[in-house]
């Protein structure tokens, strides 16, 4: 893996007594060529381990021994290798390039650390996932967003662990349905939207009754017409016909006569 050294001044000297226990993933928000500018500049006060541009070229501005200032949060800085991408702009994508190195990245990290399987809030997580959560939108939702699955599930290929990725408890009671306003999670679903739901269903259900409530009583009407007994109702069927039989062969009949004067 061919890695290109930046430097940034913004990291703390060492790990401060953790060890790297995590991989974070964030998003740029801008190209790699102002990454790498921003990163070196002192005044900037932050940083990352690395970065990713579009091509797959992977930039490192601190080294793994120390802390980059990342996360916005010092326990977690202290404990993860951050890796930025490029993208999240609706001008600027996060491309296969860059998700293809970032596995190949993650992977090797996990490898060297001894992670084991990568599994995302245990091993690797979305800058979002960290307190104090200042970032509610980094790496996936935003503009041209990180696919951060694939990454998970490509850098577990290259492992040898497979590559299925479950969503945890927390996504799918804090999932986003329809698009909703901020709060309209599964727990709002489950408390408000389906009860109302199952309200719509109920009475689909009671019309339907009703319907064939109706339809029942109309068919019971033309069984006491006709007979209930099915062979009385094929007999008064036959003679129906018969009749018709019988009133087209005297009219026929009648015609014949009246060529022959």
């Amino acid at each position: 893996m061919s890695i290109t050294w930046i430097g940034s001044p913004n990291h703390y000297a060492g790990r401060r007594g953790y060890r790297v226990t995590r991989i974070t993933l964030r998003i740029m928000a801008g190209w790699l060529a102002g990454t790498d500018n921003i990163f070196q500049r002192a005044s900037y006060q932050a940083s990352s381990t690395y970065g990713i541009g579009g091509n797959g070229e992977t930039h490192q501005y601190v080294a793994e021994t120390d802390a980059a200032w990342a996360d916005g949060s010092y326990t977690s800085n202290c404990q993860t290798i951050s890796i930025e991408h490029q993208g999240g702009l609706d001008f600027i994508p996060c491309t296969q390039a860059c998700l293809d190195a970032s596995a190949r990245l993650c992977a090797d990290i996990a490898r060297r650390y001894g992670f084991g399987k990568l599994e995302r809030g245990r091993n690797i997580f979305l800058h979002r996932d960290v307190p104090p959560y200042a970032h509610p939108a980094c790496p996936d939702l935003c503009p041209n967003g990180l696919n951060w699955r694939y990454i998970i599930n490509k850098a577990n290929q290259i492992n040898g662990y497979g590559d299925i990725d479950m969503a945890t408890a927390a996504e799918i009671w804090g999932y986003n349905y329809n698009k909703s306003a901020l709060g309209g999670n599964m727990y709002n679903a489950i408390n408000y939207e389906l009860p109302g739901r199952i309200s719509d269903v109920k009475k689909a259900v009671t019309a339907l009754q009703a319907t064939v409530a109706a339809q029942q009583r109309q068919i019971d009407k033309l069984t006491t017409a006709l007979g209930s007994n099915p062979e009385d109702i094929a007999d008064r069927t036959a003679k129906a016909v018969s009749d018709k039989i019988d009133k087209l062969v005297i009219t026929m009949t009648a015609q014949e006569k009246d060529t022959a004067k």
